[in-house]
């Protein structure tokens, strides 16, 4: 007697009962399960590039906006630039009495002392013959030596004068020896109006682009020229150097 199963995934032979698995049902099942292993690998495989995908754009969106941790600011003043004047005198307990002022031609920077300690630094421009020392009118140098102010008023060109007392009692002793020596002619004059001012409206490029467009003057920005203006007075001291 053979006996045959109803769902023809196997039968049995009465004369040697062993299991025979039908070939048909097998193949299906393996189709099935071969198919279903297929669909996890693509998943895998789909979720595999994805996450490198997210990888490769988080590493590339870093590398074009790094991340930059912000550093503390230096406590030395020497560096704080951008801190109002006042507000470093304030901070310091500086009397607006006790600063000086030392101005680098070579270098072209106004610094602020007190007694030896820099306080803060402010780019400048001067004439444009700027490296000599100025020995007559119209030689568009500035001069060298230790001065004072004269006077100081609102421009109306050049925001702010700080006018300096030039020409001095050693101003006057070069400018004797310069015409001694024929380094200047005999007729020329000592000239004056020396001062500290500003740029003309929107001309702060001319301090960035280091042009010297004066006549002997010392340049600085407006705002920065106005910082200074209040803490300046006829005791302060103001040293010019090469």
């Amino acid at each position: 007697m053979k006996i045959i199963a109803i769902c023809g995934s196997s039968r049995t032979d009465s004369s040697n009962h062993k299991l025979i698995e039908a070939p048909a049902i097998l193949e299906k099942d393996e189709l099935k399960i071969s198919l279903s292993l297929t669909i996890k690998l693509v998943k895998l495989l789909v979720f595999f590039v994805f996450f490198l995908s997210c990888n490769n754009a988080i590493k590339v969106k870093t590398e074009i906006t790094p991340k930059v941790t912000p550093k503390m600011p230096k406590r030395n003043w020497e560096f704080a630039q951008n801190i109002p004047l006042n507000l470093i005198l304030d901070s310091l307990h500086i009397s607006k009495k006790s600063i000086r002022i030392e101005i680098d031609k070579s270098e072209h920077i106004l610094s602020i002392f007190n007694e030896n300690k820099l306080l803060k630094k402010y780019p400048i421009v001067l004439g444009n013959n700027l490296l000599n020392d100025k020995l007559c009118e119209g030689d568009r140098c500035t001069p060298e030596g230790t001065f004072h102010i004269l006077n100081k008023y609102k421009h109306p060109k050049w925001s702010r004068f700080l006018w300096l007392n030039y020409p001095t009692n050693e101003s006057r002793k070069k400018h004797a020896m310069a015409i001694k020596n024929k380094h200047i002619p005999e007729n020329a004059r000592i000239g004056g109006e020396v001062g500290i001012h500003g740029v003309p409206k929107n001309c702060d490029w001319y301090i960035d682009s280091n042009i010297n467009w004066t006549l002997g003057c010392i340049s600085m920005k407006n705002k920065d020229v106005n910082e200074l203006y209040p803490f300046i007075s006829d005791k302060t001291e103001i040293k010019i150097v090469k």
